[in-house]
């Protein structure tokens, strides 16, 4: 089922594809930045202190730099990439809503069937992130890339600090795993 509200998700945006740069901010983060044109140690250094448009987050840049390398300029591959990164993050939610409600739906003595249940509930919360309007800016404007790398790495960043809660074996390397994805979250968008 997270597979499949994945799959609605990127179906819903991919009309997008069609879209261009557009002269709100893709300018400066994109179409005239020369510095994302090399993924050199040059780059490295800008990326790690440049603020654009009064915002830090060099692993976005890093995104548009890999496009760039990869794509060139064509923004049919820019917004590939974003919604691409929002399919994953709605899997994400589903994945995280079916580990929250777990412990829940299977503590109700009326539900019959648990599985179905936790299924049916993650995957109409994750539908409802994954198509909801106010998703549309983040995916569908590459300069709003900010908004889906963030979000992947927060969603990562909780998931697994939800599986370190439940403990086991890889508790430390979960803990460690979840600060780490927070940072990237940080470095994707300070919102974070």
């Amino acid at each position: 089922p997270g597979l499949l509200v994945a799959a609605i998700t990127l179906a819903v945006f991919l009309p997008s594809l069609s879209n261009d740069f557009v002269n709100l901010d893709d300018p400066l983060y994109v179409y005239e930045n020369p510095s994302i044109r090399s993924l050199d140690l040059g780059f490295f250094r800008w990326a790690l202190t440049a603020v654009v448009l009064g915002h830090w987050h060099p692993l976005t840049n890093l995104t548009y730099a890999i496009d760039h390398a990869l794509w060139g300029l064509n923004p049919l591959w820019f917004h590939l990439t974003s919604i691409l990164v929002h399919a994953l993050n709605t899997l994400l939610v589903f994945v995280l809503v079916r580990r929250l409600a777990d412990p829940i739906v299977r503590a109700d003595p009326a539900c019959r069937n648990p599985d179905r249940s936790l299924a049916i509930t993650a995957g109409v919360a994750a539908l409802l992130f994954g198509i909801h309007p106010t998703r549309v800016e983040s995916v569908a404007w590459i300069a709003e890339r900010k908004d889906v790398v963030y979000g992947l790495f927060f969603l990562l960043s909780v998931v697994f600090y939800v599986e370190y809660c439940r403990g086991g074996r890889w508790r430390k390397a979960l803990y460690a795993l979840s600060l780490a994805a927070f940072a990237l979250s940080i470095m994707g968008k300070a919102m974070a």
